[in-house]
């Protein structure tokens, strides 16, 4: 599994704000869907929140879910494959978050990973791509890593060993970027959680702090 650096804007949440749009609906962010190839179910997107000159991340979640308007050959060319296990959303459920509004119209538990997934996306296109998952809230740690949108792969355990090696220090701040530049490589570990492609429609973004 890899890690991933991810920021929230301060436009439409606060930490607490984002934290508790994350219990109630869990996480969707949405990517640049050229990314989706790059990553795995099961990957660490650890969030992070301008705070003035600094930056704190806050907590982290766990990928289990690619949301995105789907084409409908896309859809039937999984199920064929057998890539489809079971349907879990029947009813549209609107969901309304701080960032945008869309409607859930759709949630498959499916068995391929997001580098077979993110190939077809490319082959069929889609729309609003958006990848989702559990929160899980961390103790905040402040650091000097810029704001910058969308998602960059992290150095994360590098970073929690800073973070713990300067906690009780005076100036209790980490410092770096801890981004890392090399080729994705999967150390082979195994997802064992549920894995699903859920379907939007109608989906409004608020603007383009995402």
């Amino acid at each position: 599994m890899s890690s991933w650096i991810h920021f929230i804007g301060k436009s439409y949440y606060t930490i607490n704000s984002f934290e508790k749009e994350a219990a109630k609906f869990g996480v969707s962010r949405r990517i640049d869907k050229r990314l989706i190839k790059k990553m795995r179910y099961g990957d660490k997107v650890y969030v992070f929140q301008k705070d003035g000159k600094s930056s704190k991340c806050f907590g982290y979640f766990v990928i289990n879910s690619v949301w995105g308007k789907y084409s409908p050959e896309m859809m039937e060319e999984l199920d064929r494959e057998g890539k489809i296990e079971s349907n879990h959303c029947a009813i549209p459920v609107p969901i309304k978050k701080g960032c945008g509004t869309f409607v859930l119209c759709g949630s498959s538990a499916i068995n391929c990973d997001m580098d077979e997934l993110g190939e077809k996306i490319e082959e069929y296109g889609a729309e609003n791509v958006m990848v989702g998952g559990t929160f899980y809230p961390m103790e905040h740690i402040r650091s000097a890593i810029p704001h910058q949108q969308g998602f960059r792969r992290f150095a994360a355990d590098e970073f929690l060993q800073e973070a713990e090696a300067v906690k009780d220090t005076a100036r209790a701040k980490v410092r770096g970027h801890f981004y890392e530049d090399a080729p994705v490589v999967h150390n082979g570990g195994k997802f064992e959680g549920d894995k699903f492609i859920n379907i939007v429609e109608q989906y409004q973004r608020k603007g383009a702090d995402n």
